[in-house]
C-alpha cells in the first residue's frame, strides 16, 4: 500500500527524520507509526520544502490548505489512495475530483463537520469521499441525519493517544492542571479555584492569528491568584511530567459541538489521571461518568468547584478513576488501534475499486 496523506497546516509537522530522532530519544509519541503502517507520504511542511523552487513560489500565493489540496490532486496517481486529515482538505481535494469528473480512492479523517459552511460543502462533494472516519458521536449523528451521508460510508472509532508514551509515572502528586487552547473556559476555572489554595498550572500559549477567548479572559482576571499559573511548556516531556504531578486534570470548555479537549482528556487518562470536564454538545464520548472522571455543566463555576474539592479531598477516588481511565485507553483509544482502523479502511476502499463497486 502506498498512500498520500494531506495534513492540516495547523498541525505540528516535523519531518519523518525528526520524528524518528525524537521517538528514539523518548522525546515524543510514535508519530511515525502512521506513515510506516500505511506507507504514507505526508504532504506537510517538510514535503513542501523539497518541491522545486518555482512550485514553492507558486504555492506561496495560495492559502496553505488550497495549496495542499491541489498538490494532492496533481500527485494522486502516483499512489494507491489519498487520505485527507481535516475538513478543509477533504472539501478541497474532493471538489477537485468532482469538477474534473475523476474518481480516486479517498478516505477522510474529520473532526468537526457541523459548522454551516463546512457542512454544506461536504454534502456537495461527499460523492467523492469513499469513507469518513469519525470519532465524535455528535458529528456522526449530524453526518447521518443532516448531511444524509450513508451509514456504510462512515467508520466509527475511538480517537488516538500513544499509550506507550503517555503512561503512569511514579512521581509525587502536588498539583492539578489543565492544558491547551481550543474552546477553553479558563475564566470559569479561575473562578472555581478562588480561595481553595489548590495549586494549578494551565499549560497554554497564545497562538498568532487565533482569536482565543481565553486570552482576553485571563487578561481581564489578572493578576491571577498566587496558586494559579499559566504559560506554555517547553516540550511534550514537560507536559507529560505535569500530567504525572497532577492529582487529576481539569478541562473547562466553552459550549461547542466539536471534539474540543479530546487530546488532553485521552493523554491524561493514559497517564492514569481522573479528568473533570465540561459536558458540551461535542464532548460527551470520552469520560465514563463516575468511573474515569466527572462532567460539569458549561460555565458553572460552583459545580466545577465542588468537583475539584471532591477529588482533591478524596485522592483514593481520583486514583481509582485514573486506573479505570488507563484501562479504557488500552481497550479503545490506542494509537496502534486508530492507525489499524485507518489502514483497514483504506484496504477496504481499494478492494472496492478493484471489484468495481465504488
Amino acid at each position: 500500500m502506498k498512500v498520500l496523506t494531506l495534513v492540516s497546516p495547523w498541525s505540528p509537522q516535523p519531518s519523518l527524520k525528526e520524528m524518528l530522532r525524537d521517538e528514539e530519544l523518548g522525546r515524543s509519541p510514535r508519530q511515525s507509526l502512521y506513515q510506516h503502517a500505511l506507507g504514507s507520504v505526508n504532504v506537510d511542511r517538510s514535503y513542501f520544502q523539497q518541491l522545486p523552487a518555482w512550485k514553492r513560489r507558486l504555492y506561496r500565493l495560495l492559502p496553505q490548505e488550497i495549496a495542499r489540496a491541489i498538490e494532492g490532486y496533481l500527485q494522486r496517481t502516483k499512489y494507491d489512495a489519498v487520505v485527507t486529515w481535516s475538513e478543509s482538505l477533504t472539501i478541497g481535494f474532493a471538489l477537485l475530483l468532482k469538477i474534473t469528473r475523476r474518481k480516486f480512492p479517498h478516505v477522510a479523517l474529520v473532526y468537526s463537520i457541523s459548522r454551516t459552511k463546512k457542512a454544506w460543502s461536504l454534502r456537495a462533494v461527499a460523492s467523492h469521499v469513499d469513507r469518513f472516519v469519525m470519532w465524535t458521536s455528535h458529528q456522526r449523528e449530524f453526518a447521518l441525519n443532516r448531511l444524509h451521508i450513508p451509514p456504510a460510508k462512515i467508520v466509527w472509532t475511538g480517537y488516538l493517544v500513544d499509550h506507550l508514551y503517555y503512561k503512569p509515572m511514579s512521581v509525587q502528586t502536588d498539583t492539578i492542571s489543565s492544558a491547551e487552547r481550543e474552546m477553553r473556559d479558563y475564566r470559569t476555572l479561575v473562578r472555581a479555584l478562588e480561595g481553595l489554595r489548590i495549586p494549578c498550572h494551565i499549560a497554554a500559549r497564545e497562538t498568532p492569528g487565533k482569536n482565543d477567548r481565553w486570552v482576553q479572559d485571563i487578561r481581564e482576571l489578572s493578576p491571577l491568584p498566587s496558586d494559579i499559573s499559566i504559560g506554555p511548556l517547553k516540550d511534550l516531556n514537560e507536559l507529560r511530567l505535569l500530567y504525572a504531578r497532577s492529582k487529576f486534570v481539569v478541562l473547562p470548555l466553552l459550549e461547542n459541538d466539536a471534539d474540543s479537549g479530546t487530546t488532553v482528556i485521552l493523554e491524561a487518562m493514559a497517564m492514569g489521571k481522573a479528568v473533570i470536564c465540561t459536558r458540551t454538545s461535542g464532548q460527551r464520548d470520552n469520560i465514563l461518568e463516575g468511573e474515569t472522571g466527572m462532567y460539569v455543566p458549561v460555565g458553572d463555576a460552583e459545580a466545577l468547584r465542588k468537583a475539584i474539592l471532591y477529588l482533591w479531598e478524596n485522592p483514593g477516588v481520583a486514583e481509582s478513576m485514573g486506573k479505570r481511565g488507563r484501562d479504557v485507553i488500552e481497550q479503545h483509544h490506542t494509537l496502534d488501534g486508530f492507525v489499524e482502523v485507518v489502514r483497514t479502511t483504506v484496504d477496504e476502499v481499494l478492494r472496492e475499486y478493484r471489484e468495481g463497486r465504488t
